[in-house]
């Protein structure tokens, strides 16, 4: 009972943060994804450390992640100038991480090579979420808000269905309790919630939303499975211990990091 009640204050705290971050403007939800970017890459960097004895710098990489999503985050402002300045320094320090790694003549790239997955697998699809979160330069909480809504949709009834009714495993190799029964059954329900987005949002066309929560079910399960696969891995139960019986901060942004892209293959399809 005490686990559950810290995990159900921690999850409602979380919640409440980002909704705020979304429903008030602009900056506070980039200012929560700014965040949620730099504490996820901090947390990758360092299990990547404690398991392969590598010596990746959390903080500076965690920086050049941070001014790729500048760069994306201006560019979305219309402020082109900023956007250029923050995308130089990437690149900078891309160059100056590639050469430092060259320059130990280690014999391999690994290091190098942990470090830009960590931001293909963060830095890229939070600050893809950001960008596309704006409409000709202006700012639209509602497809945020409907992301975050159908993740936490699909996760809580998965869970729900499955611990209730599972018994098929979906990929009992990297997560055991995870089944198809839970998979469906979030997949209902969430295409369900989108059409109370749909009815609620009629500027928006139906078909929209139907495929955006049909994307983001199946995104956030694979994200799920890739951050599952990620600690074992690692042989790591949790990315952390940051958050109250939910683990670390990538732990609760697992899904979103695949599920993030479901708004730019919406606008491809359709």
């Amino acid at each position: 009972m005490k686990n559950l009640l810290s995990r159900t204050i921690t999850g409602v705290t979380y919640a409440a943060i980002i909704l705020a971050g979304i429903l008030w403007n602009k900056y506070s939800f980039g200012a929560v994804l700014m965040f949620a970017l730099t504490v996820c890459l901090f947390e990758f960097y360092d299990l990547v450390n404690i398991h392969k004895n590598t010596r990746i710098n959390a903080v500076i990489n965690s920086f050049g992640g941070l001014m790729l999503f500048l760069s994306l985050a201006n560019l979305a402002f219309g402020a082109t100038e900023p956007s250029k300045y923050c995308l130089f320094t990437f690149l900078a320090y891309i160059v100056v991480v590639l050469s430092v790694e060259i320059g130990k003549h280690r014999g391999d790239l690994s290091q190098f090579a942990s470090i830009l997955f960590g931001h293909c697998y963060i830095t890229l699809p939070i600050s893809l979420l950001y960008l596309n979160t704006f409409q000709d330069g202006n700012y639209s909480f509602i497809i945020p808000l409907a992301l975050f809504t159908f993740i936490w949709t699909n996760d809580t009834f998965a869970y729900l269905i499955g611990i209730t009714f599972g018994r098929h495993r979906l990929f009992e190799r990297i997560s055991p309790k995870k089944t198809w029964e839970g998979f469906f059954g979030g997949l209902i329900f969430t295409l369900a919630c989108s059409l109370l987005f749909a009815r609620f949002c009629p500027a928006i066309p139906a078909v929209y939303w139907l495929t955006l929560s049909l994307l983001t079910t199946i995104l956030a399960t694979l994200g799920d499975l890739a951050e599952s696969f990620i600690k074992r891995t690692l042989k790591v139960k949790d990315s952390g211990t940051a958050l109250p019986g939910h683990g670390g901060f990538l732990d609760r942004f697992d899904s979103l990091l695949f599920a993030a892209y479901a708004i730019p293959i919406v606008k491809l399809l359709l």
